[in-house]
């Protein structure tokens, strides 16, 4: 995702052999949860979603906003429940606008 652009995210989820996707809840943790662990709690986390994916590329969850991101710099807690078991991933992203990508690729183009 670029910044000024609706967001999109995978996070890969990892499942015991003996844990069922259809008992899985996901979701953006609350402004109580990021009090609690002392992480700044940015507004624009209202418009994202967290949803869980299972296909052929394996059990996800997909971040995703209808609004544009303004924010450079957030903090996303994503918490995951299973029973009555509580998890907590705490992930930062870092977003640069197309034209800085673009002037970063043509500086530095990678080569496979």
């Amino acid at each position: 995702s670029f910044l000024d652009e609706p967001f999109y995210g995978e996070v890969s989820l990892k499942l015991d052999a003996d844990e069922s996707v259809a008992k899985v809840l996901v979701e953006i943790a609350s402004p109580a949860d990021y009090k609690i662990f002392e992480v700044y709690r940015d507004q624009i986390l209202k418009t994202i979603r967290a949803d869980i994916v299972s296909d052929n590329r394996g059990v996800r969850v997909k971040l995703t906003s209808r609004e544009s991101i303004q924010s450079p710099f957030f903090n996303l807690v994503l918490k995951i429940r299973y029973g009555r078991v509580t998890h907590f991933k705490k992930y930062r992203f870092s977003l640069s606008s197309q034209s800085q990508f673009r002037r970063l690729w043509r500086t530095s183009p990678c080569h496979l």
